[in-house]
């Protein structure tokens, strides 16, 4: 099994029949990006045909950060908009976050440690937006990938990373 995931990895593709191998498969997606390319619809249909998990963020992934630190479900359409969201609720200085510049990871150490916030605040935000079509702009389901992979942890793990029930 692993000789032949480590051949998948080598040519970067995984072939649909090679799925059944896993527990579960979940794609993870920014809905501004297929949405402007016109291949949300196409990939969604594509992952549920092939019992494929979605985990989505709306406009982009900024937003399920910003859920790390507060609630705030303002409209917005654009990663632009989502950054400063970002920034505003981390408090970031303005203009200092940057998709593209690997950002994120320099934050990891604090994010960490505020997931549960994160899991709570995007299952309250339905509560908070008005559900008219898919994706409801802004939106996450990111939470369902983190309660999946948090099922899989020892214990010990699940002890020190507590998520909301």
């Amino acid at each position: 099994m692993w000789e032949q995931r480590a051949e998948y990895d080598k040519n970067d593709k995984l072939p649909y029949n090679a799925l059944r191998e896993f527990d579960e498969t979940w794609i993870v997606f920014d809905t501004e990006h297929a949405k402007r390319q016109g291949r949300l619809k196409d990939g969604i249909r594509m992952a549920v045909e092939h019992g494929i998990q979605i985990a989505h963020s709306s406009p982009c992934f900024e937003f399920w950060l910003s859920l790390h630190y507060e609630l705030k479900a303002r409209p917005m359409t654009t990663s632009r908009q989502a950054c400063a969201l970002f920034e505003e609720v981390a408090g970031l200085k303005k203009g200092s976050y940057s998709k593209t510049t690997g950002a994120a990871s320099n934050l990891i150490h604090r994010l960490i440690f505020l997931v549960p916030t994160a899991v709570r605040n995007a299952e309250r935000l339905p509560q908070h937006q008005y559900l008219d079509a898919f994706p409801a702009t802004p939106s996450t389901s990111v939470q369902s990938l983190v309660r999946s992979m948090h099922e899989t942890l020892p214990e010990a793990m699940k002890d020190r990373f507590p998520l909301p029930q």
